[in-house]
């Protein structure tokens, strides 16, 4: 029987000489080159003739030609030999064949051939064409000369420094390049860009008007100037910037990156994947560097379609797009990639370590970054980690096992969860990840922020210390470490060594207020260390430092006080005595300045007699009649104490009396100032709330201008048990204080933005979440048990309504089967907790 199947398509056929050259000429017609070089070497081999020859010559050559326009040079090198071994008899198509050798980086074999037709103006031709290879693709190029492939490159550098705006380095370059060299036009053509760029018309003109219109740098200043012309989006899709496409790429690439946009947009990433090969290829033969941006620009669509996937789909996609896309030169192995998608999943970050430990190794030996850049990078990937670990330790529940900790803990092992580990565990990896960031780039600053961060967690003073005093070792000119240091050094009542280090921050920034009403804190402290010491001179030194500091003082009755008590410590009674009828002239009557004097005579350590006949005289003031003065001076200054932490026997008892006094003090027509000293002072004393808000509502009614009583009236709302019905109230308070803030001139408001901000972005936020709850109490808010509590019970409840919910969530995701999330965990935001962790936040008003 005979065989009637049609043979396979793409087949060359045998058939009678004539049908066969038909049947080439279809396939050359079709573009079929491939076939059509196995159909002519038929034809050849059949009947070896010189027509045969020159139909076997030709095939080769466009097979050559198509395989260069496809991204492939390797492939038309190997053609290209294959018609050079064979023989090129054709005339006509060594003409053609010689610029394509040039391309090919065959300049040699082009010459010769070339050679063949003694035509002197085709080998000048052909000597421009090298010249401009040179430029265009140095990769792939044999200059005719090494004077050729050095001016060839100070081009390629010129033309770089243009794009980065670096005119005056990018004329420099091709400064010396002589009007006789082939690469002089290129010289013209950067000259040209230089004043294109700048937006000189005419000597963008007078250099691109002597361009040979045959050549490269020609056709590319014509196409920039059309396009610079106003050619809208519909010409320069046209025939015009389809030539200049083809110019840079040799094939029309931006309508397939087009289709690929489309295609990512609509998640259909298998087609996009059979794509990108053919993409990559034809950009990598442009610019390695443009493969490499079309897998930027890939990858963050691709990591989030791929973790909104199962564990399957998701992990099989990211391999095959790492199987076809040109891998980043700064991630050669896909580590950081493998890193940073597992970093997406809640518990992925165990294994995202392991990536990222990968990825420092690789780092060593990273061809993208110079040699003295590659310990920084690896430093930044070792911060990064640190951080993960910090990360993970805010977001732990307790354990209930205390896991032995493993000084030698092993990275590298890959059966072994790295966040296996209890929170003090979790500190000390972090920390062991910091130091080896800043071994690796020791001048890295925020690194060092992170070391402080962890030193503050560990609630190791000592530690604390070290690390600033690292970073004064190796950034000593830093004044926001020498400000904290020096605070720091103040609280742990060491007024020397802070002095020395806020002088400095002194010296490096003399215009800042507020380094001044620290300095004066600090020397006053010191001038009481003094006294204690005896050193009454030394003393003396600090109290007239200040007062050149700031002469203001002498008018302060509690900086008086302190210079009567320094005075009376060291046994000059008549000086102790004028200092205090100086500070008592300044008020009108004396009960601030008797507490003051009381405090004081405690701290500087004088005699118990000396002690009570202030308290005495003290207690004897509180019992007249209230004064807004009074009032106000009074709560300012305990409230430093109380803000500063420093403490003093009898502190709190003399707190209460203050408080005693202000309820009594609900019906007096307060100064603004006065009033607001006395809020700040209240603010210490949550229990306080209804005094609080008896004075405010009352103060808000004479001086609606002040953008800190409406910033306390929201704190004490907030705090009322029936708060969830009063946000809107809260809110318009928050909105009318950051107005008046932003409008005044006040530095006591102008300071109170950032934190009037904070406090209205979380009233809204809580505003918009209760806007969905069940009406479960009047108004339409929850209340635990049907009855209502306090503002703290109330966000219990609602937390503990969205943990219920989301549990519910997972119980109707198991029980229907459906596909689960990437790895099968949920991100941190929707992370349920039922444990308290172990390092509970600090109480506070």
């Amino acid at each position: 029987m005979s065989d009637k199947r049609e043979p396979h398509r793409g087949a060359v056929v045998k058939t009678s000489a004539g049908d066969a050259a038909v049947q080439l000429e279809r396939l050359i017609s079709k573009q079929k080159y491939k076939d059509a070089v196995k159909q002519a070497k038929l034809i050849h081999k059949a009947e070896a003739t010189p027509q045969s020859h020159r139909q076997l010559e030709r095939a080769y050559f466009l097979r050559a030609q198509q395989l260069l326009r496809a991204g492939m040079p390797g492939s038309a090198v190997e053609v290209s030999r294959h018609l050079l071994d064979f023989g090129v008899t054709d005339a006509k198509l060594v003409e053609d064949f010689s610029p394509l050798l040039v391309k090919l980086g065959l300049a040699q074999d082009a010459f010769r051939i070339q050679g063949r037709l003694e035509s002197p103006q085709s080998q000048s031709r052909l000597v421009l064409l090298v010249a401009d290879q040179a430029v265009l693709h140095p990769e792939r190029s044999q200059p005719s000369s090494p004077e050729v492939g050095q001016e060839a490159t100070l081009v390629r550098q010129a033309l770089e420094a243009l794009y980065a705006g670096d005119e005056a380095t990018a004329l420099g370059l091709v400064r010396d390049i002589a009007r006789s060299s082939p690469v002089s036009e290129w010289k013209l053509l950067v000259r040209g860009l230089a004043a294109f760029y700048r937006g000189d018309h005419g000597e963008t003109q007078a250099n691109w008007n002597r361009l040979d219109p045959e050549r490269a740098p020609q056709r590319i200043a014509s196409q920039l100037q059309k396009l610079h012309q106003g050619q809208s989006e519909k010409d320069a899709g046209g025939t015009d910037f389809a030539e200049l496409e083809g110019l840079v790429y040799g094939e029309r690439i931006l309508p397939r990156l087009r289709e690929l946009s489309d295609l990512v947009a609509k998640n259909r990433w298998v087609d996009v994947l059979r794509r990108i090969t053919s993409l990559r290829l034809s950009l990598r033969a442009v610019d390695p560097r443009l493969a490499e941006k079309l897998t930027s620009s890939l990858l963050a669509p691709l990591l989030d379609h791929a973790t909104s996937l199962n564990y399957t789909s998701g992990t099989r996609l990211l391999r095959e797009f790492t199987q076809v896309a040109e891998p980043l030169a700064i991630d050669p192995g896909w580590n950081r990639l493998w890193a940073l998608t597992w970093e997406r999943p809640l518990d992925g970050t165990s294994v995202a370590i392991k990536y990222w430990t990968k990825y420092i190794a690789e780092l060593e030996s990273c061809t993208a970054l110079k040699a003295e850049e590659r310990p920084l990078a690896q430093a930044l990937v070792w911060k990064h980690m640190a951080q993960l670990y910090l990360a993970e330790l805010h977001d732990r529940s307790e354990e209930d096992e205390d896991l032995d900790f493993d000084d030698d803990f092993d990275f590298e092992d890959e059966g072994k969860n790295a966040l296996d580990l209890d929170e003090d565990q979790l500190v000390q990896q972090a920390t062991t990840c910091i130091e080896r960031s800043l071994r690796l780039a020791p001048g890295h600053r925020p690194t060092y922020d992170l070391l402080v961060e962890v030193c503050r967690m560990s609630d190791e003073p000592e530690r604390l210390t070290e690390a600033k005093q690292r970073i004064l070792k190796v950034f000593p000119d830093d004044v926001e470490t020498l400000v904290e240091t020096a605070l720091e050094l103040h609280h742990r009542d060491e007024p020397e060594p802070a002095l020395e280090a806020l002088s400095k921050a002194r010296r490096l920034k003399p215009l800042d207020e507020s380094l001044v009403d620290s300095e004066i804190m600090i020397r006053t402290s010191l001038a009481r260390c003094l006294a204690l010491q005896k050193r009454w001179d030394e003393g003396r030194a600090q109290f007239a430092a200040i007062e050149q500091l700031r002469p203001d003082e002498l008018r302060s009755y509690f900086y008086l006080a302190k210079k009567a008590i320094f005075e009376s410590k060291a046994g000059q009674g008549d000086l102790a005595d004028r200092y205090e009828r100086e500070a008592a002239a300044l008020l009108p009557e004396p009960a601030p300045l008797w507490l003051s004097l009381h405090v004081e005579s405690i701290r500087y350590s004088l005699t118990k007699a000396t002690q009570k006949h202030y308290a005495e005289l003290w207690k004897k003031g509180l019992r007249k009649k209230c004064r807004s003065e009074t009032a106000g001076a009074m709560a300012s200054f305990l409230t430093a104490f109380l803000a500063l932490e420093s403490d003093y026997a009898g502190r709190d008892h003399d707190a209460t009396e203050v408080l005693k006094y202000l309820h009594r003090t609900t019906r007096l027509n307060y100064r603004l100032e006065d009033l607001e000293d006395v809020c700040e002072f209240l603010g210490h004393f949550p229990k306080e709330s209804g005094l609080t808000r008896n004075l405010v509502q009352r103060g808000l009614k004479a001086h609606p201008e002040s953008a800190l009583l409406h910033v306390v009236l929201a704190g004490v709302e907030l705090s009322d048990p029936a708060a969830v019905w009063r946000l809107p109230d809260v809110r318009g308070h928050l909105e009318e204080a950051l107005r008046l803030a932003e409008a005044s001139t006040r530095r006591r408001e102008m300071l109170m933005i950032p934190k009037i901000k904070q406090m209205l972005s979380v009233s809204n936020e809580l505003h918009s979440r209760m806007a969905g709850l069940p009406f479960a109490a009047p108004g339409g808010m929850p209340v635990p048990g049907g009855k209502p509590g306090s503002f703290e019970d109330f966000l219990g409840a609602f937390l503990g309504a969205a943990v219920d919910d989301e549990d519910d969530e997972d119980d109707e995701q198991e029980d229907g089967g459906g596909p689960s999330s990437f790895f099968g965990r949920k991100f941190a935001a929707f992370r349920p907790t039922n444990k308290r962790s172990r390092r509970e936040p600090k109480s506070g008003s």
